[in-house]
């Protein structure tokens, strides 16, 4: 039985005197289930399975220089038109890549169709490149991505860009793939220097040790990649492997971190009923600035103090809240981003809440007190929380739909 001090009904946040609620086991679980039944019937149909079969896509990434931050390419793609794309999605404050994308990076592109002649590129934007005649068949491509210029800067926006020290280089795959329309699965496998390994959220072809399977280019370009020295921690709740990996500050903490992530990724398993197989990735970066950008099945993270036991109830709460959208807000997406926000947000920081109260991570009357100051913020609220917003609110939304910060959310 879960104890609780006071509950909503008896008046958080008021001067009533403290009443103990005792509130059955699974209570939580069929209430969040409940929750997500009724989103469902409002989420967006996926595109329809391609009547064809598609070949699944190959890539060959090698680091050529970790401490410069440079990776080599070599992809077979399937083709049936004449489009290259690359992510759409960018840090809009980062000079380098605002107006010519992610394409900026990308050098010595060169590409040859099935009968090894060469296809010539007759234009790039922000979002790819156009060939100058349509390919039917797989497509050979060949580029460099050189993180030079991010590096130069000393790694502006690293948690949606990327990042490099002496030990780790961590990249969003939006600025490492390059993909075609026809495009369904991949196998990526990874040549890195001696003593370091390719460190990703996707599962590992059996049989392999750096030859990794990845169900959609969404999952391709929108997630995390650490190519590491050494090995990162794991922590495992039933078929969830979450890899952790710690950079600057973290590093001392590495030990807390693990523990922690270990409980909260138990309780948030079995709170949303999890029982299949996933593989997630933490990434938590030296910089000192608070924030957080979710991806598909993975998290960059910053803190703006050092991480210890005594600010645990802190960073733990934003960690487990930003694993939980990998079920909520990755996996159930609302057809409206704007008008669903309340169910996305609001259920995700639940969960975290409850996963730190019942993993006893933080002092027990820190959850109520979380819950006073939701339903404050609730009180100070001027539309409904279901409110669709403007056109072009929604057309900005959607430029930046996950490039959010935790300080500003």
């Amino acid at each position: 039985m879960a104890l609780f001090r006071k509950s909503v009904d008896e008046g958080i946040g008021t001067d009533r005197g403290p009443q103990t609620v005792r509130i059955p086991d699974g209570w939580h679980r069929l209430g969040t289930l409940a929750l997500v039944s009724l989103l469902a019937l409002t989420l967006s149909a996926g595109p329809a399975d391609a009547q064809h079969v598609v070949p699944t896509a190959t890539y060959h990434l090698q680091v050529l220089d970790a401490a410069r931050a440079r990776v080599a390419v070599r992809a077979t793609v399937p083709s049936d038109g004449a489009v290259l794309k690359m992510a759409e999605s960018r840090p809009g404050d980062v000079s380098e890549l605002a107006d010519a994308g992610w394409p900026a990076l990308v050098q010595d592109l060169r590409l040859t169709d099935a009968d090894g002649l060469a296809v010539a590129v007759t234009s790039v934007s922000s979002t790819g490149w156009t060939l100058a005649r349509s390919v039917s068949g797989p497509l050979t491509l060949e580029y460099e991505v050189d993180y030079a210029p991010l590096a130069a800067r000393d790694w502006p926006a690293p948690r949606e860009a990327a990042f490099a020290d002496a030990g780790h280089l961590v990249v969003i795959g939006r600025s490492l793939f390059i993909t075609t329309p026809a495009q369904r699965t991949s196998i990526v496998r990874f040549t890195v220097p001696r003593g370091w390994q390719a460190v990703t959220p996707w599962p590992t072809v059996r049989g392999t040790r750096q030859n990794t399977t990845v169900a959609t280019t969404e999952d391709l370009s929108e997630n995390l990649l650490v190519f590491l020295r050494g090995a990162p921690d794991v922590v495992t709740a039933g078929g969830f492997n979450l890899k952790i990996v710690t950079l600057g500050h973290w590093k001392p903490a590495r030990a807390e971190v693990r523990r922690v992530l270990g409980v909260a990724l138990q309780r948030l398993v079995a709170l949303i009923g999890f029982d299949g197989h996933a593989e997630y990735l933490v990434v938590l970066l030296p910089q000192v600035d608070r924030g957080g950008e979710a991806f598909r099945a993975s998290f960059a993270l910053t803190l703006d103090a050092a991480p210890s036991r005594a600010n645990l109830d802190d960073w733990g709460n934003l960690v487990a809240h930003e694993v939980f959208h990998y079920w909520n807000g990755w996996r159930l997406k609302g057809a409206d981003y704007s008008s669903s926000q309340w169910f996305q947000e609001g259920l995700t920081e639940y969960a975290a809440n409850l996963a730190m109260l019942s993993g006893e991570l933080g002092p027990s009357d820190r959850f109520l007190t979380r819950l006073a100051a939701h339903v404050t913020k609730y009180r100070k609220l001027t539309t409904p929380l279901d409110a669709r917003a403007p056109e072009r609110v929604r057309r900005s939304i959607a430029a930046v739909r996950w490039s959010r910060s935790l300080g500003t959310r």
